[in-house]
């Protein structure tokens, strides 16, 4: 049967994992794989040295998809952000 009762599921799912690592039974070895059912982005707001006209327009928003939907978990993914040589902290 390929469905499971929530009550049952805890319960077979330790007894095939306890049979798989017992010398005595023989079970096949099988992986599980998981994924995010929706997308993630990622927004960030930096400012922009090259506007300099008005302070609300210095700072831009930007938005990234970083787990895109159906991605295998776990991923792992990794952002720069560049920083222009003339801006001084």
């Amino acid at each position: 049967m390929r469905t499971l009762n929530s009550s049952e599921c805890i319960a077979r799912g330790c007894s095939l994992m306890s049979a798989m690592m017992s010398p005595l039974f023989k079970v096949a070895d099988y992986g599980i794989e998981e994924f995010n059912l929706h997308p993630i982005n990622v927004t960030y707001s930096f400012v922009n040295p090259n506007k300099m006209e008005i302070e609300d327009e210095k700072v831009e928003t930007k938005t990234s998809l970083l787990f895109p939907e159906g991605c295998n978990i776990p991923c792992i993914k990794s952002l720069s952000f560049a920083r222009p040589e003339h801006v001084h902290l």
